[in-house]
């Protein structure tokens, strides 16, 4: 996958945890020296060391919401995952309309191939139970979509 393809498809996948905190899908520097983390605020790659987990925002956009908090670096896959949690919450939380979240799980579910990637530095089992769950979780919502 070429750069602007990793770009593409890692542009929508962000979060935010339960304190507010961005969450952000990281991949492997070409140079092996850490991670990496594109930001749709300034429209760069932002360079981190190894291992996920919080870090300072290196975004000076004016504005940028990465400034106060920070970002969270996690895999991508991971990140779909926090997305796809997030737009089921809005639902049960009347946020978000049935058919637009419908809309958006199936770009990430059936469009979006990060989705099932593994982890890149380790094999966590709990990201595998959490995505099995997520799933199960979509596929409810996708069949019961024209309910409530």
């Amino acid at each position: 996958m070429g750069e602007a393809g990793l770009i593409e498809r890692l542009e929508g996948l962000e979060a935010a945890d339960a304190d507010g905190v961005a969450v952000l899908a990281a991949v492997k520097r070409s140079d092996g020296a850490g991670l990496k983390v594109w930001c749709r605020h300034c429209r760069a790659w932002h360079l981190h060391g190894h291992g996920y987990g919080h870090r300072e925002a290196h975004c000076r956009k004016a504005g940028s919401p990465y400034q106060g908090g920070g970002y969270i670096l996690v895999t991508p896959a991971e990140a779909a995952i926090c997305c796809i949690e997030a737009i089921l919450g809005d639902v049960e939380r009347s946020a978000r309309g049935r058919a637009e979240a419908a809309q958006a799980l199936t770009a990430l579910v059936l469009d979006h191939p990060l989705l099932a990637e593994q982890g890149q530095d380790v094999e966590d089992w709990t990201l595998d139970r959490r995505r099995a769950g997520v799933m199960e979780a979509v596929g409810d919502f996708m069949a019961n979509r024209g309910g409530h």
